[in-house]
């Protein structure tokens, strides 16, 4: 009778799903998570936002990488503490985060993206006593009630989310 631990084998696993799966800076899922989601669990989702790093390449420039990268970690730390578990936050490119519904009536969703916005456009960020400013721009896409994917519809039902603001 032989006896074998797969373990070892569980923990290369989840090490290799991490490094797939995971933002190595902030921590965050990434884009090829939000492929994977969005291919598996397409019709549970309800709402997808986009949200960008407005001049994020001047930040880079002026401040250098280091304040960058603090400025993209902090940012991701304000989106993990505002979304609840009906949200799913990703890192999707340099200065991008997206955000899946899968839980959140359309009001409630499109509220929290606001106050996401709201919550990084008055933080001050403060990295080696210098203040930067950043400020977010996106997009939100709703899935309509007639059961279409949020893939079939994004493209038709992308808005601004200064649209919802009144801006």
């Amino acid at each position: 009778f032989l006896v074998m631990d797969y373990s070892e084998t569980f923990d290369y696993k989840t090490k290799l799903e991490n490094a797939l799966y995971t933002n190595s800076l902030t921590g965050l899922f990434n884009r090829n998570k939000l492929i994977s989601d969005l291919m598996e669990d397409d019709n549970k989702i309800s709402g997808l936002a986009s949200l960008d790093i407005r001049a994020f390449k001047e930040i880079n420039d002026f401040y250098g990488n280091m304040t960058g990268d603090y400025v993209l970690k902090t940012i991701a730390e304000i989106i993990s503490n505002t979304i609840g578990p009906e949200l799913v936050a990703y890192k999707t490119a340099s200065d991008t985060y997206s955000i899946i519904n899968r839980g959140l009536n359309q009001i409630q969703f499109i509220n929290t993206i606001i106050e996401l916005i709201k919550l990084v456009d008055n933080h001050l960020f403060v990295f080696r006593d210098q203040e930067i400013s950043a400020k977010i721009v996106g997009g939100i896409s709703l899935s309509p009630k007639n059961n279409n994917s949020i893939i079939d519809t994004s493209n038709e039902s992308w808005l601004p989310v200064d649209q919802y603001i009144g801006g």
